[in-house]
């Protein structure tokens, strides 16, 4: 014990066994019980959102019309074992963004902010705050996990400590007037648009975005001359591919964020995941996006790249710029440039499943797929 002028006095010590934190012994009322609020047998949470503009400091009202719903998957198999120091590393995409987003599809936000949605029980989820062209405007920068059953809210994108939140309306929020949403595609995804109709999506680039750029932008941006001094064709590098490569070094696609730093003391151990201000990653800040679709940008003057992408290809290159330069859609494979050829030493492994894409089933799996080897 330490009295108030600093004495100590030894109570009771021990040498066989380390001693802290005691208590005293003597009669307590029993807790109270909690009612458990889960059901084992479901397979889904559900989530509602009072007012997404609650923390959204210079969004105006009506500019969030989506929430976008995304799992961060868990690296659950070894890397295959080889030579290669870097084999201890699962490559995802550049400058430390590690962590693989599997996007799980898009509920709607009400006119007054509020939302309400289902999201699958015993998942990493975090959402993305979208414009009314599915444009990230904000991104929460950690991730949470629903029991089965489980209810939860949250006041809106409360990402300032010490900030008192708004008082609350005697208005009832329209989401809690009709069922909870079930994560939609977004358009790029409907069938008739050539997608797959279903909500679940893969962020790969080589098979997402490269395609896109090999039909409209390689006649100018080709290995040959390149307009702007930009490459975008997609032959192999060691780890990624020509045009990504381009594309982070230069930052065309917004900011890289290294996940859980601040950003905005960059990649030098603060990982801290600090509230950034809405409009800072991602669609907002791309170059790409800007010339893409702003016909008042100084480069679209001479040759302007405003309707050179279908809507659809804009919203998907669009949805991998929100992604923060996510290259593989998964942890499991191999993805070094080494295994473009077949290795007699390894004869299980195929090289047609280099850098392979996975199924949304394979991407969002606790077990590796076959083709794993």
């Amino acid at each position: 014990m330490i009295d108030r002028v600093g004495h100590r006095t030894v109570v009771h010590t021990d040498p066989e066994i380390c001693l802290h934190s005691p208590m005293l012994i003597k009669p307590r009322p029993r807790p109270q019980v909690i009612r458990d609020v889960t059901d084992p047998k479901a397979r889904t949470g559900k989530f509602f959102v009072r007012n997404i503009y609650e923390g959204l400091p210079n969004v105006e009202p009506g500019e969030v019309k989506w929430l976008r719903v995304i799992e961060e998957t868990s690296r659950t198999s070894k890397q295959p074992a080889g030579g290669n120091p870097y084999n201890q590393t699962f490559l995802v995409s550049s400058a430390l963004a590690f962590s693989v987003k599997t996007f799980l599809g898009v509920v709607p936000v009400e006119e007054d902010g509020s939302a309400y949605f289902e999201v699958p029980a015993n998942r990493s989820i975090f959402f993305q705050a979208l414009d009314e062209n599915f444009r990230e405007i904000q991104r929460e920068r950690t991730y949470m996990n629903y029991q089965p059953g489980e209810v939860r809210s949250c006041t809106g994108c409360h990402g300032e400590s010490g900030h008192a939140v708004s008082p609350v309306s005697s208005v009832a929020p329209i989401a809690l007037g009709r069922p909870p949403s079930i994560p939609q595609p977004q358009p790029c995804d409907l069938v008739e648009n050539g997608g797959s109709g279903l909500a679940g999506q893969v962020i790969h680039y080589p098979t997402d975005i490269q395609p896109i750029f090999d039909a409209k932008c390689v006649s100018c941006h080709g290995n040959t001359d390149p307009a702007g001094g930009l490459k975008l064709t997609g032959e192999l590098t060691l780890y990624y591919n020509t045009s990504y490569e381009e594309l982070a070094r230069k930052q065309l696609a917004g900011p890289i964020v290294s996940e859980f730093t601040s950003f905005l003391q960059g990649d030098r151990g603060n990982y801290n995941g600090a509230f950034l201000p809405p409009k800072s990653l991602g669609c907002y800040k791309s170059t790409m996006i800007d010339l893409l679709t702003d016909p008042a940008h100084a480069k679209n003057a001479q040759d302007d790249h405003c309707g050179m992408l279908s809507e659809s290809e804009l919203m998907i290159v669009s949805r991998w710029v929100d992604s923060n330069y996510q290259f593989y859609g998964t942890y499991y494979g191999r993805h070094s440039s080494h295994w473009v050829n077949p290795d007699p030493a390894i004869p299980a492994f195929e090289p047609k499943d280099l850098r392979r894409k996975p199924t949304f089933e394979e991407a969002v799996s606790k077990s590796a797929p076959a083709w794993h080897r």
